[in-house]
């Protein structure tokens, strides 16, 4: 694992204002294990806070095909890891509307077919982690991002993953000759060309990915201390409202105690 100290120079750098939700950017080449890392640093948190966490991903904003991307798409030609498949603006729109503390519509996608297929709330969350392959291409998203993570896995892990599983175009399973060929024609370029480049925002760049188990230890640590800080402040705040409202209810009483002494 490595750090990007010049971001840590400043002492108020990890100091998240508690009223706003922390968004954590996950980026890497595709089979990277992106979301296994999210999944596996979601598990790691304590149990109490679970439901304060809330994963997207970038896959879930794709814009739809045109007609000729359409037929590009079911040829096998289309660049799903190219900048332009995505409705970036939806992206950034959905996370600073959770980042105000907002109940969100968020997109969902079917990856088979390659369209949306409906949409769904995701309720006001503490940690937001967002993971995909171009999260740190666009710099309006990245200034977004408390922190910026980049998964690190060697290519051949990656094509290797990419071949044991299960890819499915329009419905159709493909040959491990399709799927061979869309990497090499498609995927690679795509990643050299503008994912690799985008490394170099990442403030911890991760290698191995969930096997990292130091890496992972690290960052659960720290989503646990900032949620132990929202969690503190809340109870505060509770507190502080009932002092007020029975500091209220004293004062209507004793005015009303006055009024009922016989003059």
């Amino acid at each position: 694992m490595s750090i990007d100290p010049t971001k840590y120079a400043d002492p108020n750098y990890f100091k998240v204002s508690i009223k706003t939700p922390m968004a954590i950017a996950v980026a890497g080449g595709a089979d990277s294990g992106k979301k296994a890392f999210c999944d596996a640093l979601t598990a790691r948190l304590n149990k109490k806070y679970a439901t304060k966490v809330a994963l997207i991903s970038l896959t879930q904003f794709y814009r739809e095909l045109t007609p000729q991307e359409r037929i590009d798409y079911e040829a096998g030609e289309f660049y799903t890891d190219h900048p332009n498949a995505f409705d970036l603006e939806l992206l950034k729109d959905t996370i600073n509307s959770l980042l105000s503390g907002k109940a969100t519509v968020v997109p969902e996608w079917d990856s088979s077919n390659h369209t949306r297929k409906c949409t769904r709330v995701m309720e006001p969350v503490d940690v937001i982690l967002v993971e995909g392959t171009l999260l740190l291409y666009q710099k309006e998203v990245r200034d977004l991002m408390f922190m910026k993570v980049f998964i690190d896995e060697d290519s051949d892990e990656r094509l290797a993953r990419r071949v044991r599983k299960t890819k499915v175009r329009s419905g159709k399973t493909l040959t491990i000759k399709q799927v061979l060929m869309e990497y090499v024609e498609r995927v690679k370029p795509m990643y050299e060309e503008y994912i690799l480049p985008s490394k170099k925002y990442a403030d911890i760049v991760i290698p191995r990915g969930i096997e990292n188990t130091i890496a992972l230890t690290v960052m659960s640590n720290r989503i646990e201390e900032y949620l132990e800080s929202r969690s503190v402040e809340q109870e505060q705040k509770k507190k502080e409202i009932i002092h007020s409202g029975a500091a209220e209810i004293l004062a209507q009483t004793v005015n009303s105690s006055y009024k009922n002494i016989p003059k």
